[in-house]
């Protein structure tokens, strides 16, 4: 699976994160519990921008990327959508954190090791254990994910990811597109 592909998934839903190719992504997916809700975390903001979601006037319902990507990814895995906002001063950047109702208990290293497993060799995503705060992202290529918060049955996990939506969100991903649609090194031109 390429690095552009799994930077999708990533922006998708965290969780997919926890799949690798294949049978994993099943796997994966068995472990979610069908009829639970996905919960997703908004920056919500006053005005239209790339960075927040905003409330339609004429339906009251958020839109955004966010949305999208959170409805996208309910529907996928077949389960109500649940919109958290988030309000924050970010200029630059966009933080996702996702709920998650697992089928089966986990330990919090395991959900830690299996976004380890499939994002350990990606330059462009870093796993890390406390969440991401946007302003740590800001003006980098990479994209964070962490946080991997349980609960006390361990059959419910937050993750919580971040990325420069004018960089990673944006330019970087351009970058690497443009560099693998030409057939060279899909780096070139993105300053690690």
């Amino acid at each position: 699976m390429t690095s552009v592909r799994r930077l999708r998934i990533f922006a998708l839903a965290t969780l997919l994160a926890g799949s690798a190719a294949g049978g994993a992504q099943a796997d994966v997916m068995k472990e979610l519990v069908p009829t639970g809700t996905l919960r997703v975390a908004i920056a919500y903001g006053p005005t239209p921008s790339a960075l927040y979601a905003l409330k339609d006037p004429a339906t009251g319902k958020f839109r955004g990327v966010t949305i999208m990507l959170g409805t996208a990814l309910a529907k996928k895995l077949g389960v109500p959508v649940e919109f958290m906002p988030h309000v924050a001063p970010h200029f630059r950047g966009l933080t996702v954190t996702t709920n998650l109702y697992l089928s089966r208990a986990l330990k919090r290293d395991e959900v830690l090791a299996r976004f380890q497993d499939a994002y350990g060799d990606e330059v462009l995503v870093r796993i890390v254990d406390d969440p991401p705060w946007v302003s740590r992202i800001a003006g980098r290529h990479h994209a964070e994910i962490g946080g991997f918060a349980l609960s006390a049955d361990g059959r419910r996990v937050v993750i919580v990811a971040t990325l420069d939506n004018l960089l990673k969100g944006a330019a970087t991903q351009a970058m690497q597109n443009i560099n693998m649609a030409l057939g060279i090194d899909e780096f070139t031109g993105i300053t690690m």
